[in-house]
């Protein structure tokens, strides 16, 4: 899978996804109408969701997609916030100063919680987690 850091300003990443076993350079940090976006999951769907926010500046966020299967969660930082979704659910605000999804989340959550920055935490997810892999990809908002 992957590991995904929001803050306050900026996403953080690993840069290795696995397309039918083989790894490879993935792009999982995205900017949408001046929103960042940090995708984990089902790859497909990341891509078909991305296409549809890219065509519809107002489309409404439901991971329900009008009944699509959606195998994946997101992180989205605007000035407004940050932002989580995942499973079925809407898109609910973080209230902490930081999140994580994917594979490493657990890693980099305790990392973080312990005094660690987002880019530390994402480092210590590639060394922990099995699914979290390559370089450390860092966007501000």
């Amino acid at each position: 899978m992957t590991t995904i850091v929001g803050t306050k300003t900026h996403l953080y990443s690993d840069s290795m996804g696995w397309f039918e076993g083989i790894p490879m350079k993935m792009t999982k940090l995205w900017r949408i109408h001046g929103a960042l976006y940090g995708f984990c999951g089902n790859y497909d769907n990341i891509m078909n969701f991305i296409t549809r926010l890219q065509k519809k500046k107002n489309l409404v966020e439901s991971m329900e997609m009008n009944g699509d299967i959606t195998d994946f969660d997101y992180l989205k930082l605007t000035n407004k916030g940050l932002y989580l979704a995942t499973g079925y659910s809407q898109v609910a605000p973080v209230h902490e100063d930081y999140m994580a999804i994917g594979s490493g989340k657990d890693v980099a959550l305790t990392a973080m919680h312990c005094g660690k920055t987002a880019r530390q935490a994402v480092s210590m997810a590639i060394r922990m987690d099995m699914h979290t892999a390559g370089s450390i990809i860092q966007v501000k908002l």
